[in-house]
Formats: structure tokens, sequence, C-alpha cells
């Protein structure tokens, strides 16, 4: 019998936060042999990972069979440290026309158009092997190996009260292509727990985030190519249509590969953000909302529609505060409060 991975998680993508379970097994091995251990070789890469390489490796973890004769492993306490949210703007993306550099940095949220990601996205491969020894004395050696798929991590969590699901086999995890970017397929979410209808004040800056992992074969049709901005006045006619390419210029990728870059971008989409379309800034003295939307070359939706309204800066009131927050799937959600606030000091002398 061959060492076989009886449990796995259900989906390629996957929040670290959540348990990340795999079962070995290799029953004929651990009858006939002495000293046996399960080993979990542990590759985490921002590239495609090659097995036959030790460049990924992170760690090699041992485990000895349990009564039943099989290995569990949950890797989560060891794939949280590895992915991280994102502070600052990723090279290549700009804020007010100038570029971001090794040495000139912007933060995240100030963006013009695109940004890749830096810390968001990793890839996890596991090489899984069963040793052991003829004797009860006799070095141990490796008897048999198995590799698992390669895995997309994101840095989010579960919460108790996410539905996973579960096949025949017991493998379980959350759904999550409802973050990939599908033909014409309703219910497509961007990276937020926010709804999508949202107020902001015209001096506010913020980032929507989206999954740009196509679909396997169909990489032209499922990838965003550009994100569409249509601003309205308060009668709901459309004043202007504003399209931002996803291309490098732009902070984003014009011709896709598969590095962990690329699997995850961040859009300036707040209206401060917006402000490198002269366009925009001649539509402000008119605009009540408008909204976001990302297309495909073919100009097919690939996402929901989000609509930003804009808060009137004339009225009377509080003075509005703006909050940022890392939210479930490890990018930035916004919310500006234009009611009543309050602020408590503390100081010790």
């Amino acid at each position: 019998m061959a060492l076989t991975i009886e449990q796995k998680p259900l989906y390629t993508l996957n929040p670290v936060g959540q348990e990340v379970i795999f079962t070995v097994s290799d029953l004929t091995t651990v009858g006939a042999y002495f000293n046996v251990k399960y080993v979990a070789e542990v590759h985490i890469s921002t590239v495609d990972i090659d097995l036959t390489t030790t460049t990924a490796i992170v760690g090699t973890f041992k485990t000895t069979p349990n009564n039943t004769g099989v290995g569990m492993y949950d890797f989560r306490p060891i794939l949280e440290s590895f992915v991280s949210p994102d502070n600052l703007a990723s090279l290549g993306s700009e804020y007010k026309g100038d570029s971001t550099t090794a040495i000139t940095t912007h933060p995240l949220h100030l963006i013009d158009k695109y940004s890749l990601n830096d810390n968001v996205v990793r890839y996890l491969k596991i090489r899984f092997s069963i040793e052991g020894s003829t004797t009860a004395t006799n070095n141990v050696s490796v008897i048999n190996t198995v590799d698992s798929v390669q895995y997309t991590l994101i840095n989010g969590y579960l919460k108790y009260t996410d539905v996973q699901d579960r096949d025949a086999l017991g493998n379980f995890g959350y759904d999550t292509e409802v973050f990939q970017m599908i033909n014409a397929v309703s219910g497509q979410r961007l990276l937020s727990n926010a709804p999508l209808t949202q107020y902001a004040n015209i001096e506010d800056y913020g980032t929507l985030s989206f999954m740009a992992t196509p679909v396997v074969g169909d990489e032209v049709a499922t990838t965003v190519d550009y994100i569409k901005i249509i601003t309205y006045t308060s009668s709901t006619a459309p004043i202007l249509i504003i399209s931002s390419d996803n291309t490098d210029a732009n902070g984003g990728v014009t011709t896709w590969n598969s590095d962990t870059k690329n699997q995850l971008l961040h859009f300036g989409c707040f209206p401060a953000n917006l402000m490198w379309s002269n366009d925009f800034l001649a539509s402000i003295p008119t605009l009540s909302y408008y909204t976001i939307e990302a297309f495909n070359s073919s100009n097919i939706s690939l996402s929901d529609t989000y609509t930003i309204n804009i808060n009137c800066p004339t009225l009377k009131g509080y003075e509005p505060i703006r909050l940022t927050w890392l939210n479930q799937w490890g990018v930035w959600d916004y919310y500006t409060f234009k009611m009543k606030s309050t602020k408590s000091i503390s100081t010790k002398g």
C-alpha cells in the first residue's frame, strides 16, 4: 500500500486563519517497519513551487502514527506567520503621479489606480513521506512519498459562524470561489466585508482589493482587465464613465503570470484616490455618487457593483471621522463616521 493523502483542504484558495488539516496514511509500512514516522516537508514561496528543490522549504515536521496508523497535521500555526497585511504600496504604483520606489514609498491607502500585493498571498506545497527501519536498531530511511497540490494562502481568517463545505472524503473548507472573477456570475465579491453601498467625503482615501487569480484554462476571460467608474448626479443621471486599465503602467498587471504579487490587487477607489482623472475632478461640483465594477477584456462584468455616495460638504454637524481596519480577508475596509464621536486621552506624569 502506498502513502496517500487521506484528508486535505477542500479548496486550493484558503485563508490562513482556519484549520489547515492534512491526514496521511500508509498502513502497510506502519505494520511492517520499526520507528515509523510520517514526515511533512513544507514549502512556502512567492512563485510556483518545485518540490525537487530546497529553496522554498520552511520546515520539516514529523509525527508518529496515531492509534489508527495515520499521521495528522494542522499547519495553521505555521502558515499564519508567512502572510501579513500590505501597509505600503508596491513598486510601480503611484501617488499623485509619483511612482513608488524602494526609496520613495507611499501608504497603500493613498494609491492612484492599482497596487500589487507584497505580503498578503503565498503559495503552499507539501511533500509527505514515511520513514522507518527494518529492525528496532537499524537506521531509518524514507520508504514512500506523496506530494500535495499547490495551495494559495491569503492573510485572512474564518469566523466561527462561517459555514464550511465538506465532501464525502472528509475534506472541508470555506468556499472561496466567491472571490474568483468568473464570467457573468452574480455574487462575485471583492475582498471586503463592507456593504455594497458606502459613504465617503470627497477628500477621503481608500482601496478595494480583489483576487486576480484566473480560472485555470480561462486566464484571459477571467482576469480583471479594467475597472469602470460611472459618476452620477443627484437625479441619477450618469455624468461620465472612467475606465482604469489594469496595466503595469497603472501599477497593475499587463501580462498576468503566477507570481503571488499578481494574485491579489488593490485598487484606489475612494474620491481622493480618483483625483488623477481630470474628468472626475470636473464632475465633483455635481457629483452625488459613483459606481465601481470590474470587467474582463471582453467587456463582461466580473464583480458585483459597488456604490460610493458622496457626503454633502455643506451640512452642519459633527466633524467626520475616517477609520480604516484590517478586515476578515486580510485587506483594508473603511468607513467615514459623520455623527457624534468622542475622544479620550490619558497621560501619566
